[in-house]
């Protein structure tokens, strides 16, 4: 029975393994021949070293690219259970993953299987996936020009990390990009990613009301978000805390081809230099190959997703995303679905506002005063002598 929910489950995940757009990069450069398909398969390695001997995880993964789309999908070698794909149709990314080696916070492991949909064509995921999707996607999919046209202010270059959990705890507010560049602009050779106090807002609740966060309405969701500001924040000007790099380019029928790359990231801890984690991919293997038509991404088991082309804000509030649950075998649903759409309009008008942790966090304060002053009139009726006959 099991080697038969295996077979069906790589069944499943062999079709969802496909993608389309209409304007794509793979690469960091366009390719647009609609009579091929780029296919590039390889590994990468993650290690958590914390000054450490760490601990390694191995992947391997296969890229496509066709005229009109591209997906990515990985696997962990050293526990196959975790996969992910990402899939750009040209107006959104799909993503499907599973997180039995890294259960972030809010996904309790309740289904086999989580989705996520994000507008246009940057992958900044709610929560890290198990299979750390983002560096092949920085790799073949990231370009100067994507990131300048849309994050790029006066010079300075802020953007939302595209791994931890940016969505989740506001990673990554505060930080500039510094970016090199080469093959006539085309490929990223470095980028790192510097502390920058000047870009702090004034306010912790205006740091709240960033775009990219999900909006904390609980008191203990808003706490956690603070206490990791505040962890970000005390990380001095200057400090390089994460850097990419392309070490090798690979060059084929006129195409350039990020080969070899890393990521590291750094901390600090007493004027002390730490290496937390180190990234290393490589590319096996590039193939042109004829162009096919290829699936769309399609939940392999029962799947919970968190739709953002439904996130919308007003004055008053925030509807962070929309949720909704997919079967296996199931279409993604589209950025119309009219229950979506009235659940939306709904939030905005009737759902909690921005300060309505002001007034809970009363109500618990109230609680907890009215609770203290019963225990202590009952301690004192407990501790008070008895009246002699």
């Amino acid at each position: 029975m099991k080697t038969a929910k295996s077979i069906l489950l790589f069944a499943y995940l062999f079709l969802a393994f496909g993608v389309f757009s209409s304007h794509p990069a793979f690469g960091q450069y366009s390719f647009t021949n609609a009579g091929q398909t780029l296919r590039i398969s390889g590994h990468y390695s993650h290690v958590f070293r914390n000054n450490a001997p760490g601990v390694t995880n191995n992947f391997h993964f296969v890229a496509l690219t066709a005229s009109n789309g591209w997906s990515i999908s990985a696997t962990n070698d050293n526990n196959p259970k975790d996969w992910g794909l990402m899939r750009y149709d040209g107006t959104n990314i799909y993503a499907l993953a599973t997180y039995v080696g890294n259960s972030p916070p809010g996904h309790v492991n309740a289904f086999e299987v989580y989705g996520d949909v994000y507008p246009g064509q940057f992958y900044v995921p709610e929560v890290q996936d198990s299979v750390h999707l983002f560096l092949p996607w920085m790799a073949f999919h990231l370009t100067p020009q994507m990131i300048q046209h849309s994050f790029e202010h006066n010079g300075v270059i802020e953007m939302p990390w595209p791994w931890g959990n940016p969505r989740f705890v506001l990673a990554g507010a505060g930080y500039k990009w510094i970016l090199k560049s080469s093959d006539s602009d085309q490929i990223i050779q470095r980028i790192d990613i510097v502390r920058d106090v000047a870009l702090d807002l004034k306010t912790e609740e205006d740091e709240l009301h960033r775009p990219i966060l999900d909006y904390p309405f609980t008191i203990a969701g808003r706490d956690l978000v603070l206490q990791q500001l505040h962890l970000e924040k005390s990380v001095p000007n200057g400090f390089v805390c994460f850097s990419y790099e392309c070490t090798e380019i690979f060059h084929t029928n006129d195409l350039s081809i990020p080969s070899t790359t890393r990521f590291t990231s750094f901390w600090q801890n007493s004027g002390n230099l730490i290496i937390l984690g180190e990234y290393a991919l490589k590319v096996d293997q590039v193939e042109l190959l004829n162009n096919a038509n290829i699936s769309d991404a399609i939940p392999p088991a029962k799947t919970h997703v968190f739709d953002y082309r439904y996130q919308a804000t007003n004055s008053r509030t925030k509807f962070n995303h929309a949720t909704y649950e997919l079967n296996a075998g199931d279409q993604f649903k589209s950025d119309k679905d009219p229950k979506l759409l009235a659940e939306a309009k709904h939030w905005l008008k009737h759902g909690p506002g921005y300060d309505s942790y002001k007034s809970k966090r009363g109500i618990i304060l109230a609680e907890m005063l009215m609770i203290t002053l019963i225990f202590s009139g009952l301690l004192l009726f407990r501790l008070k002598p008895a009246r002699r006959l």
